[in-house]
């Protein structure tokens, strides 16, 4: 019998956030808006640097959210009347687009 190839097929469950361009306009923003805040509020940024024997590694601060449901806490705009996430969409932990697929014998299978 020949041999089968067999590749995996490689799915992340993301946090994903779907805006209401309703609530969007109503605050006159745009999904840029929303995009830089969450690149800002869930990041891993270096802070410096720790003296260890005779290394000196990069210490950074991670603040990268656990859970999904943080996001909706990020704020968009500060202010006398801030707008948070939640205030123009909602977070849902779901799967993205496939990062890849499987195949076996040169076919795409399940």
């Amino acid at each position: 019998r020949g041999r089968r190839r067999i590749e995996n097929v490689n799915y992340w469950m993301l946090p994903v956030v779907t805006v209401d361009p309703q609530r969007l306009q109503s605050y006159g923003m745009s999904p840029d808006e929303v995009v830089k805040a969450l690149a800002q509020g869930n990041t891993i940024s270096p802070s410096g640097n720790l003296v260890v024997g005779d290394s000196y590694p990069i210490v950074s601060t991670n603040s990268v959210v656990r859970d999904p449901q943080a996001l909706m806490t990020i704020p968009i705009r500060m202010g006398d009347f801030p707008v948070f996430v939640r205030d123009v969409g909602y977070v849902t932990d779901a799967a993205d687009a496939p990062a890849g697929y499987a195949l076996a014998n040169g076919r795409r299978a399940v």
